[in-house]
């Protein structure tokens, strides 16, 4: 059973089928099981926790076996009640060129169908080393509306010295930034309800997680936003790479982002990412961030050794696919 956020509803899938499009390649939904394990390196890092139990994240985990040997996996969450997003979609180089990948799709379209999805979204990043292939690989599926939905960006430590105003921003009277590592239990708890309102980890949006990821937390820029003590905001970093800080994180409550703190918390980490951190850091801002787009054009860009940008691609579903 897979449960929709949106609006409770139980969906039913079979749990497992052969593929139409040649012998020895079945389909598994997976559900709640120990030997989702097998499948765990067929998707991103910070997705395996799905799999653990893929209903109670409201995704869809797909998975494709040739002769009981896995070969590929597709991980879709349920977004609302007829929308859902593509997060995975992954194929054993060994067993490309069979057509797998697309069964997989196919397979993946149909069983989102029967549940009451309509429209299915999947975000591609510029920056990936495979752009060109993921891009030509969703257009020729029937994905199109192709629009941006984030730029990212890379610098050096280096260019902070040329940020001039990493410098003139502070934080307002009565607001200061202190270490992530610092927070107490209590603290922590309240962190965890203020990013999962539903009561449930958001696993597969380092964005929406401040705790995803454990293993590459980098606590030199990670920070706390506190006022009278009290955790108003925060940003959360990684050390994607040994010279690499990924800025993954920034928040600000909602009644407070009146004050302008967003860029005063980053100005802060960026200090200390120019004092002692590694040689390059990389951000990602969503174009619907109108403020901190301006910002980034007139403030970050000139200083950046590269920027791409993130594209959204929209497929409609219907009975005849």
């Amino acid at each position: 059973m897979l449960y929709s956020g949106a609006s409770g509803r139980v969906m039913n899938m079979e749990n497992e089928r052969q593929s139409g499009s040649g012998a020895g390649l079945q389909f598994r939904v997976l559900k709640e099981d120990y030997f989702n394990i097998i499948y765990m390196g067929l998707t991103f890092p910070s997705l395996r926790p799905i799999l653990k139990n893929p209903p109670a994240h409201e995704c869809l985990a797909l998975a494709a076996a040739w002769d009981n040997v896995p070969v590929g996996l597709a991980i879709t969450r349920i977004t609302s009640d007829d929308s859902a997003e593509l997060l995975s979609i992954f194929i054993d180089p060994k067993s490309r060129g069979r057509g797998i990948g697309s069964a997989l799709i196919s397979e993946n379209e149909r069983i989102l169908l029967g549940a009451g999805v309509r429209k299915i979204e999947v975000n591609i990043s510029g920056g990936h080393r495979n752009f060109e292939m993921l891009k030509n690989f969703v257009s020729g599926r029937g994905f199109g509306d192709m629009k941006s939905s984030m730029v990212m960006g890379k610098f050096q430590r280096d260019r902070i010295h040329e940020m001039k105003w990493v410098d003139r921003y502070t934080l307002p009277p009565g607001f200061e930034a202190t270490a992530w590592a610092g927070q107490s239990e209590a603290e922590r708890d309240q962190i965890i309800a203020e990013s999962t309102p539903q009561g449930q980890e958001p696993v597969g949006s380092a964005a929406a997680w401040p705790y995803s990821e454990p293993e590459l937390h980098e606590p030199l820029t990670s920070l706390l936003l506190r006022k009278e003590g009290k955790i108003m905001g925060w940003i959360v970093c990684h050390r994607i790479q040994p010279e690499l800080i990924r800025y993954t994180h920034l928040y600000v409550k909602e009644e407070f982002q009146q004050f302008g703190l967003l860029i005063p918390l980053f100005a802060q980490a960026l200090q200390l990412h120019r004092e002692s951190g590694p040689e390059r850091g990389i951000f990602a801002i969503r174009q619907t961030n109108d403020g901190f787009m301006n910002f980034f054009r007139k403030r970050l860009a000139p200083h950046l050794t590269s920027f791409s940008e993130s594209l959204v691609f929209t497929k409609q579903l219907s009975e005849k696919e």
